[in-house]
């Protein structure tokens, strides 16, 4: 995609873009997603799949796909300044906007760490952390004692009826 003198519509379609990627990993109807409860030796667990049929590796290419769509964001928001003759200054500054979140600085980590695999980032990366992407789940998994149901109203009225004495 080529830049038009004067045109910003490039850089809100990417941020388009951007919000289109990271929608296509949310998913709000949780009916497609059967849920398994397991009671055992006074612990009830609830196991949550949400993968919804698909595999590891497309799991997978959600993540690194999405990671690839924001991390490329820099380098278009610097084209994109470059080709409409934005001050120097001001070009700077709008990429350190970006270089100074934190969760920018990972994103483009793991980016980096996809795109030369080869090569370990010196110093951590550019968040100093040397994040990894590694056995993608979605799955969630939750455990807690098996307690006997009581009803909230007999539970007060019992606790009031022993506070006033019996009758």
């Amino acid at each position: 995609m080529t830049f038009a003198a004067g045109n910003r519509d490039e850089l809100v379609e990417r941020l388009n873009r951007i919000h289109a990627a990271i929608g296509a990993t949310v998913e709000n109807d949780f009916t497609r997603f059967p849920s398994r409860i397991l009671a055992m030796d006074g612990t009830i667990t609830l196991h949550q799949d949400f993968s919804g049929g698909l595999s590891g590796a497309e799991i997978a290419n959600f993540a690194h796909s999405l990671v690839a769509t924001i991390a490329n964001y820099r380098a278009h928001l610097g084209h994109y300044g470059r080709q409409h003759a934005f001050p120097i200054g001001r070009r700077k500054a709008a990429l350190q906007v970006l270089d100074n979140s934190p969760d920018f600085c990972v994103i483009k980590d793991l980016f980096n760490r996809e795109k030369h695999p080869e090569r370990a980032p010196r110093n951590g990366g550019y968040s100093r952390r040397d994040p990894t992407i590694r056995e993608i789940h979605r799955i969630v998994r939750l455990t807690g004692a098996a307690r006997r149901r009581t009803d909230a109203r007999s539970a007060r009225l019992g606790r009031r009826d022993r506070s006033q004495g019996s009758r």
